[in-house]
């Protein structure tokens, strides 16, 4: 892989820290492979960054209040955001329960969101709340309420969740 701090060549092979063996998202080693974990994983739209380490650190914490609300294997999420840390996060912690991402913009009418709700039937839906003012109208919309560890995201229940869909175990 390109580094620029070494002018073109290759950087030296390193391997993640931040990833468990067991992590059923150890296919993101592939990806970041070459990354350390205070390497920058994401830039947010002010201009802020965010190492790999702190995004492993949100996931965990998105994972775990998702677990509680009983998001498992094959529940749907829908994800309303935007693009930032946060809903990465969200979409890599709902990856890593096995359970299905409904991703949309945040930017679309109530009536739409409403619809594709009605459609998908989420166990729950996850804002973007504190990045987007879209976002958090809808949220609130949904009664939904800030995760205390990671107040850019807020959880409501779906009102009408389906049935769980078949998720493989790799």
């Amino acid at each position: 892989p390109y580094d620029a701090g070494r002018r073109g060549r290759a950087a030296e092979p390193r391997r993640n820290t931040f990833m468990r063996q067991d992590d059923p998202l150890r296919w993101l080693d592939e990806i970041c492979g070459n990354a350390a974990p205070d390497d920058v994983a994401i830039i947010e739209p002010d201009g802020s960054t965010v190492s790999y380490r702190a995004l492993a650190t949100m996931r965990e914490a998105v994972a775990g209040h998702l677990r509680q609300s009983g998001v498992g294997a094959g529940d749907r999420v829908m994800l309303v955001g935007e693009n930032c840390a946060a809903f990465a996060a969200a979409a890599l912690a709902i990856s890593q329960l096995r359970a299905w991402i409904v991703p949309v913009n945040a930017r679309l009418t109530a009536s739409e969101i409403a619809n594709i709700g009605g459609h998908c039937r989420p166990r729950v839906f996850v804002f973007t709340s504190g990045i987007s003012a879209n976002a958090a109208g809808h949220g609130e919309a949904h009664g939904a309420v800030a995760l205390p560890q990671l107040p850019e995201l807020a959880v409501a229940l779906g009102a009408d969740p389906g049935p769980a869909e078949p998720a493989s175990e790799d």
